[in-house]
């Protein structure tokens, strides 16, 4: 099991170093351009500009499913060209066999409800890694002895299958997460730890979605659309405000002891990729790229990195801190979010932010190690993948 998640990792390497860039990309875009999260109409020059780099960082930063199979159908494949074929092939049948029009010919019931809509929004980071893993197995065990075209007729048919399979996997599983959505409305402020819990726990499979439907969004509890509707006999953004603390003052600290253990002569890379990791959670709460690399480095670490996310969501609902997002939970939000009338006692980010801080530091300086868990993100052989 070691061995093949740490095969995975250097499979999904490629892809994730380069998402901090593009998720710090996204907060400056929303800074100067608010309208690129919450709507309305981009009239100044500093909005235009604003606008155009929300697009460019969305164009890579929403399409990671893309990227995480193509890189793992090259890495996984020995390089081969049709890891890549093959890769691109599974992500293109996918959201094919994904969109409107493929349901309104054989499943039309599929799309009256907005939940199954939302499920099929296209591919993940971890449908890509699935879909490029498929296609970098077949490629390993049929190109020495299968023509080139037949090759590529294999991978279309088992990659189709497989598509179809997962894709009716994430129905199933998003309406089951939607139900599990509504009990924790009904369990109050309690919910609101379980909640970030689960969140994080959700979000590098992209199964966060239906929870964040039914209580941030349009399906129960409206957290999100009331704080931003300025809606305010509902206490709306006591489910946002524990994502503040972790997102601004946890993966920051926590970037910063790992960043620490690879000493002065550590690696580089290393060192970089948690500099940005830690600047995209601080600036605009984007921290997939370090939770996918965490989770594949340490899975135990990341389930006590999910816990924090609880902790800080009760101890934020509990405390009367409250703020909203409508991009994530960083400075960015905060600062919007303050001029809200939902908004409540913005100082108190700073005490939690430094508890919640102190527990990420002490659980990243002592944790790992105790797990044996590989945190150099670039490995000697790196180089030679990327060549």
């Amino acid at each position: 099991m070691k061995d093949a998640i740490q095969m995975v990792r250097k499979a999904v390497l490629p892809a994730v170093c380069i998402l901090p860039v593009f998720g710090i990309l996204a907060g400056i875009g929303y800074a100067l351009c608010p309208a690129a999260m919450q709507g309305g109409a981009v009239t100044t020059p500093a909005n235009r500009i604003g606008w155009f780099l929300s697009r460019i960082a969305s164009a890579v930063y929403d399409n990671r499913g893309f990227l995480t199979a193509v890189s793992a159908g090259y890495v996984l494949s020995r390089k081969r060209i049709y890891g890549v074929f093959g890769a691109l092939i599974g992500i293109l049948l996918y959201n094919s066999f994904s969109a409107s029009s493929v349901f309104v010919l054989f499943a039309p019931e599929v799309l009256d409800q907005p939940l199954n809509t939302l499920a099929l929004y296209g591919p993940s980071a971890a449908t890509g890694l699935i879909l490029g893993c498929t296609a970098a197995w077949i490629v390993n065990r049929m190109i020495h002895e299968t023509h080139p075209v037949k090759t590529i007729v294999l991978l279309g048919i088992s990659l189709a299958v497989v598509s179809v399979v997962l894709i009716a996997v994430r129905l199933v599983l998003f309406h089951v997460i939607a139900a599990l959505g509504t009990w924790i409305i009904s369990l109050g402020k309690p919910g609101t730890g379980l909640f970030a819990l689960l969140n994080r726990l959700l979000a590098p499979f992209d199964l966060h979605r239906p929870l964040n439907y039914m209580i941030l969004g349009e399906g129960g509890a409206h957290d999100m659309n009331y704080f931003w509707g300025q809606v305010t006999d509902e206490d709306p953004g006591k489910y946002m405000s524990g994502f503040f603390a972790p997102m601004m003052f946890g993966i920051p600290a926590a970037c910063m002891v790992l960043r620490k253990r690879t000493g002065s002569s550590g690696n580089r890379h290393c060192r970089m990729f948690l500099l940005l990791c830690g600047l995209s959670a601080f600036s605009c709460g984007l921290c997939e790229p370090f939770e996918y690399w965490l989770l594949l480095s340490s899975p135990p670490v990341y389930v006590c990195y999910a816990l924090l996310f609880g902790l800080s969501g009760w101890l934020s609902a509990y405390s009367g801190f409250r703020a909203g997002f409508a991009c994530s939970g960083g400075l960015i939000d905060l600062i919007f979010s303050a001029a809200m009338p939902a908004a409540r006692n913005a100082w108190m980010v700073l005490v939690l932010g430094a508890f919640i801080g102190l527990l990420f530091f002490l659980l990243f300086r002592r944790f790992p190690a105790d797990n044996g868990a590989e945190f150099d993100i670039i490995e000697p052989d790196y180089r030679e993948v990327v060549k």
